[in-house]
């Protein structure tokens, strides 16, 4: 008597695994996002840098994190781009912060380590 061999529960089988596997990095690589996050903040008092949290969202074949500074959001607009401020005197033009893009770079370095590990992931099956 012939065996059969479903395709389908195997291809279900194989996408759960590698949905599950990204899903694990995702949660891994953003909690690494917010640890760098808090070594390269600004230390002036370390409120800033004691601000970053993650917020997970999981939903069937979706789970998506937001590595965000939730006491003060607003200040990493003007952390993250210079803007013109006035000096002691009243007169414009002095930029303020010398900052380099730390968001930037850290979400950048995210979006790279994200797509090498999910090439990884589909490649060993989960």
């Amino acid at each position: 008597m012939a065996s059969f061999i479903d395709i389908e529960d195997i291809l279900n089988d194989y996408s759960e695994a590698v949905s599950d596997g990204i899903a694990d990095e995702v949660v891994k690589l953003s909690k690494e996002s917010k640890a760098q996050m808090k070594i390269v903040s600004p230390k002036r008092t370390g409120k800033y840098a004691s601000g970053w949290t993650i917020k997970t969202t999981r939903k069937k074949g979706y789970t998506g994190c937001q590595t965000w500074n939730k006491k003060h959001y607003r200040l990493t607009h003007l952390l993250e781009r210079p803007h013109v401020i006035r000096n002691k005197y009243g007169k414009w033009g002095t930029t303020h912060p010398k900052s380099e893009g730390e968001i930037s770079k850290e979400q950048n370095r995210v979006n790279q380590e994200i797509m090498r590990k999910v090439n990884e992931i589909i490649k060993n099956g989960g």
